[in-house]
């Protein structure tokens, strides 16, 4: 991939287009047969909390950039989406892969990432030496709260947040916390809360 496509050079945006974690088909309620992968049914119930489009839209016009390197599962190259983003920037590149190893060597490598929710895109942004990193904050909800995930990077500037459901962009860790859904009050109480847990592990690693 990467001698075909090229790796991310100085100026260029890496973006980790995922369209969510795909599920399995699961047994149609009226027979033991697995439902038609393909029909409109299953294809609603297909990812699991993709990044709104306009997160994208947002990023990328205030965002310099020379390329946009588009790291995309091979089997959505011509989604809506994909072909929306090669329409409004003639600098797209897509990068067609299934490998998270790749994936993760071309974010680890970029000067900018986008990235998409998700434990690869955390890892190789964490990883990274790129000077800028847009993360979406894409749920609130209790089952996969995202604002309840200890996985926010609290001191590094380069990070910038953008919560997406509640259409906040370009926020520093404490406005996103400023921004929580429960209240300024509540986000401060639960950074404060994780903190000591962070605290309480380093401790314990230390002995």
């Amino acid at each position: 991939v990467v001698a075909k496509f090229g790796g991310p050079q100085p100026g260029d945006m890496v973006v980790h287009f995922r369209p969510g974690d795909p599920r399995k088909c699961t047994p149609a309620s009226h027979s033991n047969t697995m439902a038609d992968c393909t029909s409109q049914a299953s294809r609603s119930v297909d990812d699991q909390s993709p990044v709104p489009f306009t997160f994208y839209e947002k990023v990328l016009s205030k965002s310099k950039f020379s390329r946009l390197l588009l790291l995309v599962p091979s089997r959505r190259t011509s989604t809506k989406n994909v072909l929306l983003m090669k329409k409004l920037y003639s600098n797209v590149v897509v990068v067609p892969n299934d490998d998270i190893l790749v994936d993760l060597w071309y974010m680890a490598n970029a000067w900018k990432i986008v990235m998409s929710p998700g434990t690869i895109s955390w890892w190789a942004a964490f990883l990274s030496n790129a000077i800028e990193v847009h993360y979406p904050i894409t749920e609130m909800g209790e089952d996969r709260n995202r604002m309840n995930h200890d996985l926010h990077v609290d001191d590094e500037d380069r990070y910038v947040y953008h919560n997406t459901v509640q259409g906040y962009y370009f926020l520093s860790y404490a406005e996103l916390i400023e921004h929580h859904p429960h209240g300024s009050k509540h986000g401060k109480k639960w950074a404060k809360s994780h903190k000591q847990a962070e605290t309480k592990v380093d401790t314990k690693s230390s002995r």
